[in-house]
């Protein structure tokens, strides 16, 4: 499988963003201080990264980076960032994971923050810990990267990981990389059918068949867009075909913001 070094301008989440946030703001927003829906507050990496790779404030990556620094945790060579609240799996009452769990999606875009900075030490870190059993599921057809590890498999948090695992690799171009991300675009090809619903929205996750139209965010387009940069990174047409038949499916309007403080 072939991958393509991409132009610096197309690589996901590369504009500055929360430039009218002020510190305070963001630290809110990165413990979720008051959040019902995510046990009212505790550590999120997801937030966290998403604000350190994209806003152009240096002082407040710093303060980003001390947090992340205080929460992670590191064992032998590799380091997680753990999510220390427990959070209900589409509001349910029992399907719960529970504090500290680390997922796929935070680790990747772990990886676009200190990629951008250019921290390989810690980079390297984070990289290895997609070879580690805490998100991650080796099968014969290829890695998964779970969001929420064996409580949910949604694609769009698998697919995010690979963003994080290409912009690595992107940088550094080491071949455990590269390896790890074309692990994770076979598991996309081998999987893709448990979650397209023909003639309609496709599903959140494949287990507990919840149609990204009734979940917020508008999660169909988002896996549209990202078959589409699929399609950027590797100029396989299996992925176009399948950007083709989703949008066939399912007609998403509006723009879709993944990255705000609704949403993650």
């Amino acid at each position: 499988m072939k991958i393509h070094e991409i132009k610096k301008e197309n690589l996901k989440y590369i504009e500055p963003a929360f430039s009218h946030l002020s510190k305070d703001d963001i630290l809110k927003q990165i413990m979720a201080f008051g959040e019902k829906r995510l046990n009212y507050g505790g550590f999120h990496p997801t937030r966290a990264m998403s604000y350190m790779m994209r806003i152009p404030n240096k002082d407040i990556i710093q303060h980003i980076h001390q947090i992340n620094e205080y929460r992670k945790i590191e064992k032998d060579n590799y380091i997680l960032y753990p999510y220390t609240f427990d959070f209900k799996i589409h509001n349910s009452k029992t399907n719960i994971i529970k504090a500290d769990w680390f997922s796929g999606m935070g680790q990747g875009f772990a990886l676009i923050a200190y990629s951008r900075q250019n921290n390989r030490k810690i980079a390297d870190k984070i990289l290895n810990s997609f070879e580690s059993d805490k998100f991650t599921e080796q099968t014969d057809f290829g890695n998964h990267y779970m969001e929420y590890p064996n409580h949910c498999y949604a694609l769009n948090g698998h697919i995010f990981a690979l963003y994080g695992l290409y912009e690595y690799w992107y940088r550094f171009k080491t071949n455990k990389a590269k390896h790890l991300l074309i692990e994770g675009i076979k598991w996309v090809k081998s999987n893709f059918h448990k979650y397209r619903n023909i003639g309609d929205a496709s599903f959140y996750c494949s287990d507990h068949k919840v149609l990204c139209n009734r979940q917020g965010g508008k999660y169909h387009k988002v896996h549209i867009e990202q078959l589409e940069y699929l399609t950027l990174l590797t100029g396989d047409n299996w992925f176009s075909d399948r950007v083709k038949e989703l949008k066939d499916d399912f007609n998403v309007s509006g723009d879709v913001v993944v990255l705000s403080n609704e949403r993650i």
